[in-house]
């Protein structure tokens, strides 16, 4: 496994910030790896890569090294897609130390969508994690219908983190499916800046504001010629425009 590690270093793995002594593991975050959506970060080595060399350590630099160590190897099985090979490393970083990014990579791997949300809940619980991760909590569980832990999360987030675009967004489609029109309206009344041309989202969340507004007025359900008449009548703001 050690060669392994040396030969793939340059085009597979992350680049692992060993800290002086008793300093905590920390990484600055900053890209995407394309494959597996691995949050990759710059780092210094300051011990050859592989666990081997360093079994036998008790400085607290070579024990910090080895946890270091087998995150990153987990990292790397990942981007290769052996899933069980990188569960047990991260599960072994886990053992030696409890951190957001060893849970947060056993949330990717996790078995089931249940398993996956408790990680994901871990690792934000550590207090360690960038926000970030909560922007990805938030979209992981509205890809996977976890409508019910996606309003709890949402409510404890501190304000700095639930005012991201990307997390306002989420409260607007949370408050839209709680009835509590208001509050999404006044969530949608912002102009967006990490938008991409083209994205929809901001679309999509009017019209499903409008029609639940539509919905109440009536007390049913709106028939297809009423929800475009309620669109009619409260066309898209020029500014929640991205369409091209």
């Amino acid at each position: 496994m050690s060669q392994f590690v040396r030969d793939r270093l340059e085009v597979a793995c992350v680049l692992v910030k060993v800290a002086q002594h008793h300093c905590p593991f920390e990484s600055r975050h900053h890209r995407v790896c394309k494959r597996t959506g691995v949050l990759l970060g710059e780092f210094i080595l300051l011990h050859p890569l592989g666990d081997d060399p360093l079994e036998d350590a008790n400085q607290p630099i070579h024990r910090l090294a080895r946890r270091c160590a087998k995150f990153r190897v987990g990292v790397i099985a990942l981007d290769r897609e052996a899933k069980d090979e990188a569960k047990s490393y991260f599960n072994r970083s886990l053992e030696k130390r409890p951190t957001y990014l060893a849970l947060r990579h056993l949330a990717l791997v996790a078995g089931t969508p249940d398993e996956a949300e408790r990680l994901y809940l871990r690792a934000w619980d550590t207090g360690q994690a960038p926000t970030q991760l909560a922007v990805e909590i938030v979209t992981w569980m509205q890809q996977n219908d976890r409508l019910g832990a996606l309003a709890a999360f949402l409510k404890r987030l501190p304000p700095k983190t639930a005012g991201l675009e990307r997390i306002r967004l989420a409260r607007a489609q949370a408050a839209i499916s709680s009835g509590d029109l208001d509050l999404a309206e006044n969530l949608l009344n912002y102009h967006f800046a990490t938008i991409r041309e083209g994205d929809l989202i901001l679309t999509e969340l009017w019209e499903k504001l409008q029609t639940a507004k539509a919905e109440r007025k009536l007390g049913r359900p709106p028939t297809p010629a009423e929800i475009k008449a309620a669109l009619a009548a409260a066309p898209l703001p020029i500014y929640l425009d991205f369409g091209v």
